[in-house]
């Protein structure tokens, strides 16, 4: 057995803020299981290296901004960290991404807990204008009907194709008052809403919500580039980056996009390259594929995002069906269907947060993921430095490591809670979910960050027997 020497556990220059006992954990375990590896002498430079990277890493949690971000992750040498996505009972949320592509902070904090008694969602009030402008009041958790048990919460962008969620939730909801037998099943009246509601029927409307993005997207080709090879090369990188995505539903229908479609591609284009170094005649026919691609595929897609929880009519246990509808052009609808959980007799538990994630993520596994997949990432560049180390053991000791890591959280923090959870009546699924968005409201508090979590939390009951219902604590 390898036990660390004291003297490790007093780290120069850093606060106290990690106990001896964690410290002591922290060393123990990485020497444990690199020293048959690398070596005792290794062993003790690589788990020292990793806990003065974690303490410098807590030590400034308070400051840190944490944005929606997957657990799972491609390392930098392009093998899988495992994650705890396929843990049964707890899933992840996914990130949201603007029109450049790179991540976009998500402006509010929602979650949803389940088990078979029924489940429980919460949401914060505040609202976002701009990136500094926050406003609370505003409704993302609606009630379908009476006797219903079936709720709707909503995040993300606050439009589609230029009519405001105010104005269409309140009728999407309405739209689903219908009993189903299965909670997919709401899945088809949700997009026959799209389809055909008179509000997204305005050719106008959706003509400038495609010139938006469309100009957005060309835009973002003259912006990365400098000439006329670079600009033709981002346009390739692009494209390979649209096909590359996954396919949407409505890729099969793209041939019954309106006429005006390639019309309005070809106006944006023309205006984001003017001053552009290739005349546009050369690139029409390349931008309209490029957007028809874009249009049928996962990239760039940024919409209303549709959480549906609860049963239908035939259904014992409750589940979550998660939704993004982007954009309508004619008699096509831009959606993805997102995920989907369920409560089972093998799956008894499921928390599932949406937007900002991190701190839910952090309070059920035990660790803040940014702070995870930053040790992970540290973790690999100490091994690349470490003189003389061959690099198949050290992608060997990175991997047995994540796994090692995915299985202390899974049995110290994610297991227990999720047992926890299965025991709770509905009023304490209630509590913990305000609990837990209450938590993501704090965190911003105290960093430096605009607090887009925020307001009133209001949190919604469902069971089978008496449907949806306000909890008022």
């Amino acid at each position: 057995m390898l036990d660390a020497p004291r003297h490790h556990l007093v780290h120069v220059g850093a606060p106290q803020i990690l106990g001896d006992h964690l410290q002591r954990q922290l060393l123990v375990g990485p020497r444990r299981f690199l020293a048959p590896l690398v070596g005792e002498f290794w062993a003790d430079r690589v788990s020292e290296s990793l806990l003065s990277m974690v303490v410098a890493s807590v030590q400034w949690l308070p400051l840190m901004h944490e944005t929606s971000a997957e657990i799972s992750r491609t390392s930098t040498v392009g093998f899988a960290v495992l994650g705890l996505r396929a843990v049964s009972g707890y899933q992840l949320g996914k990130p949201l991404r603007g029109t450049s592509g790179e991540r976009r902070a998500s402006m509010t904090a929602e979650v949803v807990v389940l088990s078979r008694r029924g489940l429980a969602i919460a949401a914060d009030s505040a609202v976002s204008v701009g990136e500094a402008k926050v406003y609370h009041g505003a409704q993302k958790i609606f009630a379908v009907g009476d006797g219903i048990p079936l709720g709707v919460m909503v995040f993300g962008l606050s439009e589609i194709t230029r009519i405001p969620s105010d104005l269409f939730v309140p009728e999407m909801v309405r739209a689903l008052r219908e009993p189903r037998s299965h909670l997919d099943d709401y899945l088809d009246p949700l997009l026959e809403f799209f389809g055909s509601s008179e509000l997204f029927r305005d050719e106008p409307s959706q003509q400038l919500a495609l010139y938006s993005d469309a100009f957005g997207l060309f835009n973002f080709i003259v912006q990365s580039s400098k000439g006329e090879n670079d600009l033709r090369a981002e346009f390739e990188k692009l494209g390979q980056r649209i096909s590359g995505s996954e396919s949407l539903a409505v890729m099969a229908e793209l041939d019954r996009l309106p006429e005006w479609f390639a019309e309005v591609v070809e106006e944006a284009m023309r205006d984001a390259f003017e001053d552009a170094p290739v005349p546009t005649d050369d690139l029409v026919d390349d931008g309209l594929q490029l957007v028809r691609e874009m249009w049928g595929r996962d990239a760039f897609l940024r919409g209303i995002n549709i959480v549906l929880a609860g049963y239908g009519t035939q259904d014992f246990f409750p589940g979550v069906v998660w939704l993004e509808v982007d954009a309508v052009a004619g008699p096509c609808i831009r959606y993805a269907e997102r995920d989907r959980a369920a409560i089972s007799f093998e799956n008894p538990a499921v928390i599932y947060p949406f937007a900002q994630i991190d701190t839910i993520n952090g309070f059920v596994r035990g660790v803040a993921p940014s702070a995870e997949s930053g040790t992970r990432d540290a973790l690999w560049e100490i091994l690349g430095e470490v003189e003389g180390l061959d690099a198949d053991v050290a992608r060997q000791v990175h991997e047995r490591y994540c796994e090692r890591q995915d299985e202390i959280e899974r049995d110290l923090f994610v297991t227990p809670i999720l047992d926890a959870v299965g025991t709770l009546p509905l009023g304490g699924l209630a509590s913990m979910a305000e609990t837990l968005v209450s938590l993501t409201s704090f965190r911003q508090r105290v960093s430096s960050t605009v607090e887009s979590v925020g307001g009133e939390v209001r949190v919604a009951t469902i069971d089978r027997a008496s449907g949806f219902g306000w909890w008022t604590g």
